[in-house]
């Protein structure tokens, strides 16, 4: 039965990335190959209940599988961008080394995905100068996390889609509990309890037309036998995620939630 809330949107994001941390523990093809078997365990489950996600993606990842974008793409998935690697950090780069990264990320992954990429965010939220990003034909950016994370995020910026106003570009963030700010994704759905998820998706939904999450495919893995060299709260929760994911979603379908792209959500 479809509720009243039939005209609420939810824009799951999926940044397709390889494990960076655990290259830098020296487990370059874990790095990859683990993040791969969560792709197919979200692809899965996307395909099962009918779930359209955008999926931020790096050069690095994309050129490890080219045959999951096939599946993604024909399964109603938007591609879009997160990088050329997941280690790149544009708050240590020039903007020409910015900008050349990017448009040869760009680049690699229309090749493969046979979609033009209109959208993009930047690993860990550390976006490069957004007046690059609209030069290189982007419609909209979602690096945006306005909660208060020290170290992380600044919590600042609006909490719904904005036009930048020096660069012209589309902004939309990942959504947050209104009010505290308090995050709703990624390390915290797989730590905090279901009620926390459902509770904070409920006071969004109460306030704002979509609710955007963001996730890894590794979140999705049983990551525990890395557990001496990843950072604590990275191996938590991963071999039961993929349940709590299925039941979340099956909530918010069952309240009338309609998924969509964040590009389709723009249009």
């Amino acid at each position: 039965m479809m509720s009243e809330s039939n005209n609420f949107k939810l824009l799951l994001t999926i940044d397709f990335e390889e494990q960076r941390r655990l290259e830098k523990a020296g487990f370059p093809k874990e790095a990859i190959d683990e993040s791969l078997r969560g792709t197919y365990r979200i692809i899965d489950l996307f395909e099962r209940l009918g779930i359209k996600a955008t999926w931020f993606t790096t050069a690095a990842i994309g050129l490890a599988d080219t045959k999951i974008f096939k599946r993604l793409v024909d399964s109603g998935q938007e591609i879009a961008l997160h990088a050329l690697h997941d280690r790149d950090d544009y708050n240590k780069m020039t903007e020409d080394k910015a900008r050349k990264r990017l448009e040869k990320a760009k680049n690699i992954v229309e090749a493969i995905s046979g979609q033009k990429t209109v959208g993009f965010r930047a690993p860990r939220f550390q976006h490069p100068s957004l007046k690059i990003i609209k030069d290189l034909g982007f419609q909209y950016d979602s690096s945006l996390h306005p909660s208060p994370m020290p170290g992380r995020y600044s919590g600042k910026g609006k909490l719904v889609p904005h036009v930048d106003e020096e660069s012209g570009l589309t902004v939309l963030p990942v959504s947050v509990v209104p009010g505290l700010r308090l995050p709703l994704s990624w390390i915290w759905f797989r730590m905090l309890p279901k009620g926390y998820m459902k509770w904070g998706a409920s006071l969004v939904e109460a306030n704002f037309d979509y609710l955007c999450l963001y996730f890894h495919p590794w979140d999705f893995v049983n990551l525990s036998k890395y557990k001496s060299c990843l950072p604590a709260g990275f191996t938590i929760g991963g071999k039961n995620a993929i349940n709590d994911m299925e039941d979340f979603l099956k909530w918010g379908l069952e309240k009338g939630w309609k998924s969509m792209t964040i590009q389709e959500y723009l249009d």
